[in-house]
């Protein structure tokens, strides 16, 4: 065991390229797959080791990068199938031993992949919006977003079909909207007289 601050912990290197069984008897607590790498140490995201606790055990429990068990045993064991090139990383620890938590497991993703779309295209345009109802923005099945500024001075009521200024959303002179979500057709009116709107949309 390594001493370190005070925790008493040990690291435990498997190679996986051919499938096998390991023993790892001592008084321990807490265990954590810190880490799966492939031979050109990018992570190895879909590594898998069982692990068994303790000698009166008979189930494995799957573990991927990160996951974490803890809970008092006296040994663990591991088996694996053949996963050539990748190697595991096991940080085993004392810490809390003895506390009578039972088990606790925590398996949070190795990795997180987000995703956001993006247009191709940015099309911007202008438009007239007097008090009968006026499209301003047509149907786009492409359209990932939309921004509508009231250009002019009098206030701009926007919506579906048949907006009035009494149930559209107000744009007063200078103030903009953003549309995301949404690929309809949208409308403009306003309570008198003529205002103007500018539009950018993309898709």
């Amino acid at each position: 065991m390594t001493q370190l601050n005070g925790p008493n912990y040990s690291v435990l290197n498997i190679d996986l390229s051919t499938a096998g069984r390991k023993e790892w008897k001592q008084t321990s607590s807490r265990i954590v797959m810190v880490r799966a790498e492939n031979a050109d140490g990018t992570i190895a995201q879909d590594a898998r080791v069982g692990v068994r606790l303790g000698i009166n055990s008979e189930d494995y429990l799957t573990f991927t990068q990160n996951t974490k068990v803890i809970a008092d045993t006296n040994a663990y064991f591991f088996e694996w199938a053949a996963q050539p090139g990748v190697t595991a990383y096991f940080c085993i620890s004392r810490e809390g031993f003895g506390g009578g938590r039972g088990i606790e497991i925590d398996a949070p993703p190795a990795t997180v992949q987000v995703t956001s779309a993006m247009g191709a295209a940015i099309i911007t345009s202008a438009a007239t919006v007097t008090s009968s109802e006026n499209q301003v923005l047509a149907v786009n099945a492409n359209r990932k977003k939309a921004t509508i500024k009231n250009t002019g001075s009098a206030t701009v009521y926007i919506g579906p079909a048949g907006v009035t200024s009494s149930t559209g959303f107000p744009l007063d002179g200078g103030e903009g909207y953003e549309i995301a979500g949404t690929t309809a057709a949208v409308y403009a009116v306003t309570a008198a007289g003529s205002g103007a709107v500018r539009i950018v949309e993309e898709a």
